[in-house]
């Protein structure tokens, strides 16, 4: 999944570290429901919703990611 130029793992037990340096965790993965599946190159794609989790902190944000797995939007949770 790419987020501006940063490609992130979806693996949750591994550490990562965004572009200024905070230490994070993807702590959940689901589907966007409110955005209907659609097929493309004959593969049925979906919308997704990553919650990582900054270690430093505990913040959360939410990444929803389109059909080609970019981030469009962030929201603090």
């Amino acid at each position: 999944m790419r987020v501006d130029n940063q490609i992130i793992s979806l693996n949750p037990f591994l550490i990562q570290v965004s572009p200024n340096g905070r230490e994070f965790k993807v702590v959940g993965i689901e589907k966007d429901l409110t955005v209907d599946s659609k097929w493309i190159n004959e593969t049925k794609k979906y919308h997704w919703i990553v919650t990582i989790k900054f270690l430093d902190n505990n913040q959360r944000v939410r990444l929803y990611f389109d059909y080609n797995d970019r981030c469009m939007k962030k929201v603090k949770v």
